[in-house]
């Protein structure tokens, strides 16, 4: 299977937060899937995905992101305490020593993701959130297939439950129906196969 980086959106994207850093560590850094960045200092990512979160008083985690390469993250753009930067997969970033020279279009970027994921886990029913969800990852960083789209981000069912709200054992329920459906397939390494877009969208579009 031939994958790449081709999708119309996700290539706006990137060029659109690839920009040149007036200062920057020179080396890149390695952590492993399941490790936390230092949230003390700001990163550029080079490959992985990294989830930011926090926690309430009762210790549930609150998804804040989902960032992948080419994104800004770290406790410079965030004031919230705790904060977490959590890999979801192995991540090489690079430390940015001055982010407030290059931040206008972080910020802009940071603002989009957080609108567009409140959308997502503001709608009603489950299901509908699941789905929009993994249509939105897809479409941010879905790799072009032979028979699709391929969202590897290695993302557990309990992470998913997370982000939108809901249990580990709904989701499983979710997962297996969306695929007895044809919506998608699961592969290996908790990867999934997309075979077309619009089968992502939620069961109800208008939900009030």
């Amino acid at each position: 299977m031939i994958a790449s980086h081709l999708t119309p959106k996700t290539a706006a994207i990137a060029n659109s937060k690839v920009v040149p850093l007036r200062s920057a560590t020179a080396s890149i850094q390695i952590w492993s899937r399941n490790t936390s960045l230092p949230t003390q200092s700001t990163w550029c990512i080079q490959t992985g995905f990294v989830r930011s979160l926090t926690w309430d008083e009762a210790g549930e985690l609150i998804t804040l992101g989902i960032w992948g390469p080419g994104d800004w993250i770290g406790g410079s753009l965030s004031r919230l305490q705790p904060y977490e930067l959590q890999c979801l997969t192995p991540v090489t970033a690079t430390a940015i020593a001055d982010p407030l020279d290059n931040l206008d279009s972080t910020l802009v970027l940071q603002l989009q993701q957080v609108e567009e994921l409140l959308s997502i886990i503001r709608l009603r029913r489950v299901p509908s959130r699941l789905l929009r969800l993994l249509h939105w990852l897809t479409l941010r960083f879905g790799l072009q297939a032979e028979h699709g789209w391929m969202l590897d981000l290695h993302l557990t069912h309990q992470v998913l439950a997370d982000i939108i709200g809901s249990t580990r054992v709904t989701i499983t329920k979710l997962i297996n129906q969306f695929e007895a459906e044809g919506r998608l397939i699961r592969l290996s390494g908790q990867r999934l196969l997309v075979p077309d877009l619009t089968q992502l969208l939620p069961i109800d579009p208008v939900e009030i």
